[in-house]
């Protein structure tokens, strides 16, 4: 829990970018601390209970046809494994996402940018890659919600439905990363100034605080 917490304060402070390193799917089964492909032993999977963190610097959501509608400075992720997963491809790993920031953002033609949060309860289940030691996220419950000034009192809403890669790291780095490549955000809701817009979030989210890093694996 002090971790949770800790990465919010981080982000707050700035040093999230000093601690940030390296930069067809089917169901995944583990969550695994080393690289064994194609199966990992049951000692080296992640359980229940195991807090991911994750951290990124310049992260953005832009509208369908270019336009910025966010710039953040930096942004976390906590992830925690509520299921650990099993026989593949019945048994997936699925994850609470416990605290999700976004630190400092702007917007150069909407006017000023306030109130950026996540509500919900977003939750996500990995699916793994068949012959890698990747896998893509399937988030859901999860709206980002924000105010714009030129815009009114009324926040923005945006449902994150694409899916971000969980990528186990390449031979001889440590940190795995999450990546948000133009994933799709829809807008929700009545009362949305920014109804009828298309968005795409973007950026790289490398693991914090790791002992081991986090390879998506086949059953052990």
């Amino acid at each position: 829990m002090k971790r949770i917490r800790l990465v919010t304060a981080l982000l707050a402070v700035g040093l999230l970018g000093i601690m940030a390193i390296g930069a067809g799917s089917a169901s995944a089964s583990v969550l695994c601390k080393r690289l064994d492909y194609p199966k990992c032993p049951s000692s080296d999977a992640y359980p229940v209970g195991t807090h991911l963190y994750f951290g990124a610097t310049n992260v953005t959501l832009t509208e369908s046809y270019g336009g910025p509608l966010l710039n953040c400075k930096s942004s976390g992720i906590v992830l925690t494994v509520t299921d650990a997963g099993g026989e593949w491809p019945y048994h997936e790993v699925k994850t609470s996402i416990d605290e999700w920031p976004f630190v400092e953002c702007t917007n150069s033609l909407l006017g000023k940018v306030s109130n950026v949060h996540v509500s919900g309860s977003p939750t996500a289940v990995v699916n793994w890659n068949p012959g890698t030691v990747s896998g893509d996220l399937s988030i859901t419950g999860e709206v980002l919600e924000f105010n714009l000034s030129q815009l009114g009192s009324n926040p923005c809403r945006f449902d994150i439905t694409g899916s971000p890669t969980l990528l186990g790291p390449e031979q001889g780095k440590i940190a795995s990363q999450l990546i948000f490549n133009k994933e799709t955000a829809e807008t929700l809701g009545t009362n949305n100034p920014c109804s009828g817009m298309k968005g795409f979030l973007s950026g790289t989210y490398n693991q914090l605080y790791f002992e081991t890093p986090v390879y998506v694996s086949r059953e052990y």
